[in-house]
């Protein structure tokens, strides 16, 4: 590999290493962005993390909380603040025993709350 032994630059400390070969594949990864040509002429190529790229998509994509939830919130804040489990409790005043019927009760409640 002209001049560069990869066992030069790790020292067999899993983490460190792991760290060292990130920086080394970032900085690969950013070379091959602005050199098309170069992309081109690899044999390999490493992905980033597809969890890791939906999140960077979506952190650079949101637009922040609608107006709606906002007012939505701003409306029961006083009642969670009383009661942190007012919003979950049923009619009766119990947590509803099945979880799945108790988040759409809520969202049910809080839709007609804004209607």
């Amino acid at each position: 590999m002209n001049g560069f032994a990869l066992d030069d630059i790790l020292s067999g400390d899993v983490e460190a290493d792991a760290q060292c070969l990130n920086e080394l594949l970032k900085a690969v990864n950013e070379r091959c962005a602005f050199n098309k040509e170069l992309k081109r002429g690899l044999k390999y190529r490493v992905e980033k993390n597809k969890d890791v790229t939906r999140f960077e998509k979506f952190v650079r994509s949101y637009m922040g909380t609608d107006q709606e939830t906002l007012n939505c919130l701003a409306g029961f804040y006083s009642d969670w603040i009383v009661t942190p489990l007012g919003f979950w409790a049923g009619s009766g005043g119990e947590l509803a025993e099945n979880p799945h019927a108790g988040l759409v009760k809520a969202f049910n409640k809080t839709d007609s709350a804004g209607n």
